[in-house]
């Protein structure tokens, strides 16, 4: 982390409601990837601008520095952070769940030598997550049988969630998407005949 990233961090950090300075980030990087020649930072939140200069293209590097000033405040100010966290942290989720998804479908539309309309990826879609749902319910199943309890904990929760995000982009790495079944002479039947495993 550089001395001006380090100073911002610090500043929000010392301050008297860190997470509302974290949510005007987010509005400033927003407005930045809108229009980034015509964004300009307020003076007095020109402190800012080395955080979004460092996070404006980096959504999940943005929710690991979040993570971090959560675990280095306070306790009067952990509650208000984590719930800044969570938020973010959501956000990544589904940033990822989309490039995830739009990697399959262009993995399959390659190796079937077709392209799907848009009601046919959306089938895929829904097939792939059927799919990555069952993988991501097996680890936390494990975990549970593992540590002979019924609940994790959100910590426990979320890094076993990490490892299924990390475990599909190894698949998208390696040309392991699976082909749908349902997919017979390069026609798409509905994702309804398809019976995914109990």
């Amino acid at each position: 982390m550089n001395k001006e990233l380090f100073k911002a961090q610090q500043w929000v950090l010392d301050s008297a409601a860190p997470h509302e300075y974290l949510n005007l980030v987010d509005m400033y990087i927003e407005m930045y990837n809108r229009s980034p020649s015509n964004f300009r930072m307020p003076q007095e939140h020109e402190l800012l601008v080395p955080v979004v200069r460092a996070f404006y293209k980096n959504l999940g590097a943005f929710v690991e520095f979040v993570r971090k000033l959560r675990d280095e405040a306070p306790p009067d100010k952990y509650e208000k952070l984590h719930e800044i966290y969570r938020r973010f942290n959501s956000r990544f989720v589904q940033q990822e769940r989309r490039r995830r998804l739009a990697a399959g479908i262009a993995y399959i539309e390659s190796e079937l030598n077709m392209k799907f309309t848009f009601g046919q990826s959306k089938e895929v879609e829904k097939w792939l997550e059927l799919i990555w749902s069952n993988r991501r319910s097996d680890m936390l199943n494990e975990a549970r049988n593992a540590g002979k309890r019924l609940r994790l904990t959100t910590e426990e929760r979320d890094e076993i969630c990490e490892a299924h995000g990390k475990s599909i982009d190894e698949d998208i790495k390696n040309n392991l998407i699976p082909i749908p079944p349902q997919i017979v002479y390069g026609k798409l039947a509905s994702i309804d005949s398809y019976k995914p495993r109990m």
